[in-house]
């Protein structure tokens, strides 16, 4: 994700707009599981429900603890959420600038 920004900003910047197809894509496919994953954690948190499958316990970091809440939504996975979604409108503000 870190990569797409820099590279949309040095397109920008030197006029070429056909990386935005590729940074396009990728984030939509990183929008998808960031949203899927957010989802996630917020059924856990408000049902209280969870399902056992917590796959990064070998880590000693685990998945089901959330370390970052605040305002009552906003989580890890939503802040990529974000910029997935910052990087969905950069490129199509680059595909939209190249057709004017």
């Amino acid at each position: 994700m870190y990569p797409q920004v820099l590279l949309l900003i040095i397109a920008l910047w030197r006029g070429g707009r056909g990386i935005a197809y590729s940074i396009l894509g990728l984030s939509i496919i990183g929008a998808y599981i960031a949203a899927d994953h957010y989802v996630l954690q917020l059924t856990e948190i408000f049902t209280g429900v969870t399902d056992g499958n917590v796959p990064c316990d070998a880590s000693g970091i685990s998945c089901a603890k959330m370390e970052f809440f605040r305002y009552g939504y906003v989580t890890i996975p939503m802040m990529s959420l974000s910029a997935f979604a910052l990087n969905i409108i950069g490129s199509l503000v680059m595909l939209r600038w190249r057709a004017a």
